[in-house]
């Protein structure tokens, strides 16, 4: 793999720096001349018009071009799809991942490799070569968002519209869709752009506009029947046209963020989808038909409207007969009855699921279906109230699971051995617990978890961080643990710690003395905090705090 330095490949770079020497001998290109700073921001904001007609910059261009010529085959596709994105945007992992899925662009490598895990794959090779860029990671170092580099950007867009790949409606002054592009994403007003039917081999649609007038939207459904990537997060629709159930072909539907209430009956009829995502959308049912989606991959369904009360989650009913798409990789988020629960070890490909309105009487049989999906890494359990209890003790670990979510009290108010076992967990978050005991040596050996979220967990006054727990921890949050009167950090605790947030610890009234000790502390976030606490830290406890990168005080 090439190894990588600020964003270019190596061997682009010294490609680029031996021709620029090789100009600079010879004459003074223009370029070298703008030493303005007004001029360079000129420059900079003229880019791609440059790059088309300047000559002494035609070398920048052949590189790049040089470097996606180059590119094995399977990795051609998804480099130029990811330039159809806004300028300057990071794009999330897994959204490109499904798109690349959705579009085909994907080979199968092997029986026991999912095609996601391959399409990921796909992208670290790309950022390998730095054709992307990493935005953000996770706490182990795994890649959340990439964006693409603006040059590299501006070459690639050339590239897809010289192949019919695909076209970026921005603030050029395009009137329609000449030539048939396969691909359209729409990033800004376009009055003038017509989707009227001229483009018959459109197989995607990515709409990054919310202005977008909706009777243009129903216009450019009506006429692409071909479409396999519909993607209309965020417009000002608030119904579904009728055109979208006759996209038979569509693989990928993202309808997140719009006002929409009701999915018909006729969603049945896109019997290709794959991903369907409704995240932050006001469906509060899904129909039967569902059930007929046999190539379902992906069902998003999720909205969150308050991040402060118990029943801050919503979901959605779906009948029983879900659990026979086998296909299924994401459920999230669904309402649990018993029916249900114990029939979902029949989605034994299934990675990720929420489950919402949970009774402590399902526990043992969701645990009994859980053990039967081996690929299982993320997993959120919603008890039905804030009263009902649930019981995790003596349950066989889950060897693959690597984020745990538990919303509810836990048997005994204490935190169950089982989480121990968990040998991959990497992510647990905790609420409304109900644990009356400091719950952190039950958990301080869990080698692999780099972030842990308390909130609304812990009713004592005290927890304290020993020195050689937690090695591998980054984030911390710790919120609205209203009995909290003391931190403890002792020496050598947390070695790894990157993050660390106070929320609403209104009984905590001074900057922990053992914050001085976590000498990889980058950024600390205090909101919502008590008066006497954010006074503290403003004045006395600027001293323990003073080595901290970024800290951040919100009243």
């Amino acid at each position: 793999m090439s190894s990588t330095s600020g964003g270019f490949d190596k061997k682009v770079l010294r490609q680029m720096s031996r021709s620029t020497s090789s100009d600079c001998s010879n004459r003074k290109p223009s370029i070298i001349q703008r030493k303005d700073r007004r001029e360079w921001g000129m420059f900079y904001d003229q880019l791609s018009w440059e790059l088309s007609n300047n000559p002494e910059l035609v070398w920048v261009t052949n590189i790049l071009n040089l470097s996606y010529n180059n590119l094995p085959t399977y990795l051609k596709n998804c480099f130029l799809y990811c330039s159809l994105f806004p300028e300057d945007s990071a794009f999330e992992r897994e959204m490109i991942i499904r798109l690349c899925v959705a579009e085909g662009f994907v080979e199968q490598r092997g029986r026991e490799t999912t095609l996601e895990e391959v399409a990921e794959a796909y992208l670290v090779e790309l950022a390998n070569r730095s054709l992307l860029q990493v935005v953000e990671r996770d706490g182990n170092g795994r890649a959340e968002s990439y964006r693409m580099h603006d040059l590299v950007r501006d070459i690639c867009i050339a590239t897809s519209e010289k192949e019919l790949f695909g076209i970026v409606c921005d603030n050029r002054c395009l009137t329609d869709l000449k030539g048939n592009p396969r691909r359209v994403t729409v990033q800004s007003q376009c009055e003038n752009l017509q989707l009227d039917g001229g483009s018959s081999k459109l197989r995607s649609f990515l709409l990054f506009n919310k202005q977008l007038p909706s009777s243009r939207i129903e216009t450019a459904l009506s006429n692409f029947k071909l479409m396999h990537v519909l993607s209309l997060k965020s417009s000002n629709i608030v119904s579904l046209p009728d055109a979208v159930f006759e996209l038979f072909n569509l693989h990928y539907l993202d309808l997140s963020f719009i006002k929409i209430k009701v999915i018909p009956k006729s969603l049945g009829r896109l019997k290709l989808l794959q991903t369907l995502h409704l995240w932050q959308t006001l469906v509060e049912q899904l129909p039967h038909e569902i059930t007929k989606l046999t190539k379902l991959r992906h069902l998003i369904v999720f909205l969150c409207p308050d991040y402060t009360s118990f029943d801050n989650y919503f979901g959605v009913p779906v009948p029983v007969e879900i659990c026979c798409l086998k296909e299924l990789q994401i459920l999230d988020a669904i309402e649990a009855n018993q029916n249900l629960v114990s029939q979902l070890g029949s989605l034994a490909m299934l990675k990720t699921i929420y489950l919402l309105k949970v009774k402590g009487s399902y526990i043992s049989s969701l645990w009994f279906s859980f053990l039967k999906m081996p690929r299982l890494t993320t997993l959120g359990i919603n008890a039905c109230d804030k009263d009902e209890v649930l019981n995790f003790e003596s349950l066989n670990p889950l060897s693959s699971l690597e984020k745990l979510f538990i919303q509810g009290k836990l048997e005994g108010g204490v935190i169950p051995s089982t989480f121990s076992s968990f040998g991959n967990l990497r992510f647990l978050i905790l609420r409304w617990s109900g644990l009356r005991v400091d719950p952190l040596s039950s958990i301080s050996h869990i080698s692999n978890l780099t972030q842990l979220e308390l909130r609304r967990a812990y009713e004592g006054e005290v927890l304290t961080f020993c020195s050689g727990w937690f090695p591998n921890l980054k984030t911390l949050y710790l919120g609205n643990l209203l009995n909290l009167t003391q931190i403890n950090f002792e020496e050598g605790t947390t070695p790894s710690i990157e993050n660390l947030t106070l929320f609403g610890l209104r009984s905590l009234t001074k900057v922990p003395e053992g914050v001085r000790y976590l000498c990889s502390l980058q950024k600390m976030v205090i909101w919502e905090m008590p008066v006497e606490f954010v006074e503290n830290i403003r004045g006395d406890g600027q001293a323990i705090v003073q080595h901290i990168p970024a800290v951040n005080v919100m009243d």
